[in-house]
């Protein structure tokens, strides 16, 4: 890969990052939310992987960051949608105060459920890309083993 072609998509891994925190965050008040936000993040693993740099990527070395904060964020969702179970409502109601409009705070359960979700998008989307990378390395490794003999 040439190193303009590295350098952009390397330099632009944060602003990606922010722009899916941002959908995140805002997901109540404006199109959005967490799966939106999450593969937006998830985009900036695979951006990292494009640029070479794969020793940064979320699973480092493993996968065991990776599927933990998947599992976390899989699980917040259960623990959150039983919050309206166990005060007598439905199943992911919306219990907390909703406070003012308009504002960021004014969501009751949708924003926490929309930080979860994305938390839970964004590693199983790079998990994905990771097996993906994963495997087309390993083919390209039998590829050069094959044309070496």
């Amino acid at each position: 890969m040439s190193e303009p072609v590295r350098a952009v998509a390397l330099g632009v891994i944060g602003p990606i990052v922010v722009v899916g925190l941002a959908l995140i965050a805002h997901g109540h008040l404006t199109p959005g939310g967490g799966f939106q936000g999450g593969a937006l993040i998830a985009v900036a693993a695979l951006l990292g992987v494009l640029g070479g740099r794969t020793h940064l990527l979320p699973w480092g070395g493993s996968v065991r960051v990776a599927e933990a904060a998947e599992g976390a964020g899989a699980g917040s969702i259960i623990l959150l949608g039983t919050v309206g179970v166990v005060v007598g409502s439905a199943f992911l109601a919306n219990v907390l105060p909703l406070g003012q409009l308009g504002r960021l705070a004014s969501g009751s359960l949708i924003p926490l459920i929309s930080v979860a979700v994305g938390l839970a998008v964004a590693a199983g989307v790079a998990l994905v890309i990771r097996a993906f990378v994963a495997e087309a390395l390993a083919i390209r490794r039998i590829r050069h083993a094959e044309d070496e003999t």
